[in-house]
C-alpha cells in the first residue's frame, strides 16, 4: 500500500505546517477542480448550461485548500471523491469527448489510489521558471477570489461572470503559454477579484446593512461627512499622504515592534488607513488628528478587504487624477494567508506599484514568485524603520 505518512512534515514551507499528506490532498483537489472545470468548458463549448451548484462546487474546493480553512484530511479525501464523480458526470453531457482531456476523467476506486495519485502528482517535477511562476500567482489569486465569491454565495449573491473566468483561468493553467498571456492573467485576476469584493460588499450590505468603513461607505452620513472634510484636508495640503497598514497580525509576528514605531514616527501630515486584523494595534495609539480627521482611520475587516482597493479608487476621485500611479499612497501590508493575495493583485490591475510587503513575506509564496511579482510590478520587502522611511518617501 502507498498511504501517505501523517507524521512526515512537508519540506515546502507553509503557512500552520501541515502535514505533508493534507498538503498533498490538497494540491490534488485543485488539480481535480482543474479537470473539473475542463470539462465545464467543453460543455459550454457545445451551448450547454452549467448549474449554479457546479459553479459553487469550483469556487469552495479553491476555498477550501487555503492556508486557514481545514486541517481535516477527511475533508479533502470527500471533496476529491465527490469532484472526480462530478467530472464523469459532466463528461457525459459532452457530445465530443475529445474536448475533454482524458485526465480529467480519472475516478478513484478508493482512499489509495487518491493516496497514490496525489504522491503521483507531487512527484511530477514542475520547472522553476516564470511560466511555473506565474501559474501560481494565478492559482494563488483565485485561491483568494474564491473565498470573497464563496462568502457572496452563502448570502445568496452570484455572478455568473466571476465563475466563468475562474473556470477558463483555471482550465488554461493545464496547457502550455507564454509569459505575456499569464501575465494578462494576473492582471485579469486582479480585475475579477475587484468585481468579487463589491459582489460581497453587495451582499454584506444587503444582509447585514452597510458597514461603517470610514473612507468608502457612501450611505452613512457622517462618514459623508468625513469623506469631505478628507477631501477639504487633501485639497489645502493638511493631508499630504496616507499610508495604508493592513494584513494579517500573524505577518508580523517575528517583529512586534515594526507596527508600533513605523506609526509613531509617521509625519504629523499622514493618516493611517489600517485594515484586517492588524488594525487593532493602531486604534490604541493616540496620533491626534488632522483638521478634526483623525489620524487612525478603520478602512477593513479581515474577512473583507475591499476598502484597500476602494480606498485608491476614493483618493484618486478626490483628487481628480484619471489613475493611480501618483496617489498619494504608501502600502505597507503583512499578510499570513492566501486569502489577501487577491488584494495585491488588486492593486496590481489598478495600476499600483512600489507596494511594500512585509516584514515577513508569506510563506505560501515560492521564491520564484516573489522575483516574478519584484520584476514586474516593483513590489518591494520592508526591512527597518529608519531605510522604509526614506523608501516609502515617508520624511516630514
Amino acid at each position: 500500500m502507498a498511504m501517505i505518512d501523517n507524521k512526515i512534515e512537508s519540506t515546502k514551507p507553509r503557512i500552520y505546517r501541515k502535514k505533508l499528506d493534507l498538503e498533498l490532498l490538497e494540491d490534488l483537489l485543485v488539480q481535480t477542480t482543474k479537470w473539473l472545470c475542463n470539462i465545464i468548458i467543453a460543455i459550454r463549448k457545445e451551448g450547454g448550461i452549467i448549474e449554479t451548484s457546479t459553479n459553487h462546487n469550483v469556487t469552495f474546493s479553491l476555498y477550501s485548500t487555503m492556508s486557514k480553512s481545514s486541517s481535516n484530511k477527511e475533508v479533502f479525501y470527500r471533496r476529491i471523491e465527490y469532484t472526480t464523480d462530478l467530472n464523469l458526470r459532466l463528461a457525459e453531457r459532452v457530445n465530443n469527448k475529445s474536448l475533454i482531456l482524458p485526465e480529467a476523467l480519472w475516478k478513484p476506486k478508493n482512499r489509495e489510489e487518491i493516496d497514490n495519485k496525489a504522491i503521483e502528482l507531487s512527484a511530477i517535477e514542475k520547472n522553476n521558471d516564470d511560466i511555473t511562476a506565474l501559474k501560481d500567482t494565478i492559482i494563488y489569486g483565485l485561491k483568494g477570489l474564491s473565498s470573497y465569491m464563496n462568502h457572496a454565495n452563502m448570502l445568496k449573491h452570484e455572478d455568473a461572470t466571476i465563475d466563468n473566468f475562474i473556470q477558463n483561468t483555471l482550465n488554461t493553467t493545464l496547457y502550455n503559454t507564454n509569459v505575456d498571456k499569464l501575465l494578462e492573467l494576473v492582471l485579469e485576476t486582479g480585475k475579477y477579484g475587484i468585481d468579487a469584493m463589491v459582489l460581497l460588499d453587495q451582499a454584506n450590505a444587503h444582509a447585514y446593512g452597510n458597514n461603517a468603513n470610514l473612507i468608502c461607505e457612501l450611505n452613512n452620513n457622517q462618514v459623508v461627512a468625513l469623506r469631505e472634510k478628507i477631501a477639504d484636508a487633501v485639497k489645502s495640503g493638511a493631508i499630504k499622504r496616507f499610508i495604508v497598514l493592513g494584513g494579517c497580525d500573524g505577518g508580523r509576528d517575528k517583529e512586534r515592534d515594526y507596527d508600533i514605531e513605523l506609526a509613531r514616527k509617521l509625519p504629523k501630515d499622514t493618516v493611517i488607513l489600517t485594515a484586517s486584523c492588524t488594525k487593532y494595534r493602531y486604534h490604541k495609539l493616540n496620533l491626534g488628528d488632522i483638521n478634526g480627521i483623525p489620524r487612525v482611520l478603520d478602512s477593513g475587516q479581515c474577512g473583507d478587504s475591499y476598502a484597500l482597493v476602494a480606498v485608491a479608487l476614493t483618493i484618486k476621485k478626490i483628487l481628480g487624477l484619471k489613475d493611480t500611479h501618483n496617489l498619494p499612497i504608501v502600502y505597507d501590508i503583512s499578510w499570513y494567508e492566501q486569502k489577501s493575495f487577491i488584494v495585491l493583485l488588486s492593486l496590481l490591475y489598478l495600476g499600483v506599484r512600489n507596494i511594500h510587503l512585509g516584514p515577513n513575506i508569506p510563506e505560501f509564496l515560492p521564491k520564484n514568485v516573489i522575483n516574478i511579482l519584484i520584476k514586474k510590478f516593483k513590489l518591494s520587502n520592508t526591512q527597518n524603520i529608519n531605510d522604509d522611511f526614506n523608501k516609502f518617501n515617508l520624511i516630514a
